[in-house]
């Protein structure tokens, strides 16, 4: 009779010097832990958050990568920090969010402390023999991951109890190899932390740009300017009704994609936004927009709390929702420029003296045509506002490279966790 084949345990990609060190042992976090518990919030107990004192860390202090942003945490009392002792963090203390967004995993730096944590938190201290590197890795990989999917699945509320995280596997080779995952991984970490600081310092270099090349609010010129243009006087005031023409032309028997707007994205099909294309019946009432051409969505968002407006970049020609407000502008006005403006919400400043009260039964805002229209911007000679926007476009495209090659990175790390640690289906096998 044949025996079937015993199942081991490897991951698929493993370090040379490990090729034959054997398959991994299946741990319960439990059994590796001093103490799991969660936090408490401050309130709960009678105390207020003060300005200064001991830490108190949220899920919103942790960033992408894992790290406490320090600017992120607020501080409570030597006094509250007492009552909350059981909470009380150590170094190198696993922090995993087992609250709305779950799965969040933070490693705790000494410069962090002293410090304490909030009920969406859970503290993990493990024992010395294991490695808190590695343990925070695996915590989040697509193991602990697919984990949390189950149990989101069967529970009325997005939450994990103690019980639960106590509970989830984990798989241990010998402690050498755990640490030689552990700083492959790390040193992939520290070169995703490095290229998201140089994508946020162009952002923050483009932002400080622009609030030197256009004017500040009551002025007329801007502080900077190219040279070729120091003498060219003030800037002139147009209305948009001036500057552009309003778009009213309807789909009709016109084929074309319908749209919508995502404040941080700008245009997307409908399907990648909604699943499905949601124009209906009102399909043939949509406005044609064509490349270049602008479109306000009235629809608020955190970033855009008076509505977006974006340009057609993406798409050669679509189908915008008639609740949109299109436009395109004159000739003699460059688009790139006004685009700048309206990333900057300029507009969001002019258009919230209209808006007297909070978004429609339909989730729209209270902006008229006429009141959209009649919103002023301060321009230069066409020449100048090219050259404005010919830098921005520059800017743009060194922002967008930096995305990409961060991204490059997370992927490149998302799919060697995948390769380093056994896959879902070999731990079920």
């Amino acid at each position: 009779m044949n025996q079937e084949k015993k199942h081991e345990l490897k991951p698929k990609l493993r370090f040379p010097e490990f090729l034959d060190a054997g398959e991994w042992e299946v741990k319960p976090l439990e059994s590796m832990c001093f103490l799991i518990t969660k936090g408490t919030t401050p309130t709960t107990l009678g105390f207020q958050f003060v300005g200064s004192g001991i830490g108190f860390i949220k899920i919103e202090s942790i960033d992408q990568n894992g790290s406490i942003n320090c600017k992120q945490v607020t501080y409570i009392t030597e006094e509250c920090d007492q009552a909350l002792k059981r909470s009380r963090l150590e170094e190198n203390d696993i922090l995993f969010s087992i609250a709305g967004a779950l799965g969040i995993v933070a490693l705790v730096p000494s410069h962090v402390l002293p410090a304490n944590i909030n009920q969406a938190l859970a503290i993990i201290r493990i024992k010395p023999e294991y490695s808190h590197h590695y343990l925070m890795r695996f915590l989040n990989s697509h193991l602990i991951q697919s984990e949390i999917l189950r149990i989101k699945a069967g529970a009325a509320q997005l939450n994990i109890s103690l019980s639960q995280l106590g509970n989830f596997q984990v798989l241990l080779p010998a402690r050498i190899e755990q640490q030689k995952i552990a700083d492959c991984l790390s040193s992939i970490s520290d070169r995703i932390t490095l290229e998201t600081q140089k994508l946020n310092t162009l952002k923050t270099h483009k932002k400080g740009l622009m609030q030197q090349l256009f004017p500040a609010e009551g002025e007329t010129m801007p502080k900077l300017r190219f040279p070729e243009f120091q003498d060219s006087g003030e800037w002139e005031d147009h209305s948009l009704a001036k500057i552009s023409t309003r778009i009213i032309e309807k789909v009709g028997d016109l084929f074309l994609m319908p749209v919508s707007i995502t404040a941080g994205q700008g245009f997307v099909s409908q399907a990648e936004k909604f699943g499905r294309n949601i124009a209906g019946q009102q399909y043939k009432n949509y406005i044609v927009l064509n490349k270049g051409e602008f479109a306000y969505n009235k629809g608020n968002s955190k970033k855009y709390p008076q509505g977006c407006i974006y340009k057609l970049k993406e798409f050669q020609q679509v189908a915008a929702p008639n609740a949109f407000i299109c436009f395109r502008l004159k000739n003699e006005y460059v688009s790139g420029f006004y685009q700048c403006y309206f990333e900057a919400n300029f507009h969001g400043l002019q258009l919230q003296k209209f808006i007297t009260s909070g978004a429609r039964s339909d989730g729209l805002l209270n902006v008229s045509p006429d009141d959209f229209f009649s919103m002023k911007f301060l321009a230069p000679n066409k020449e100048e506002q090219q050259k404005i926007a010919d830098c921005f476009s520059s800017l743009d495209e060194l922002i967008a490279a930096q995305a990409q090659a961060s991204d490059t990175l997370k992927t490149h790390k998302k799919g060697l966790m995948q390769q380093l640690f056994p896959s879902v289906e070999e731990v079920k096998g």
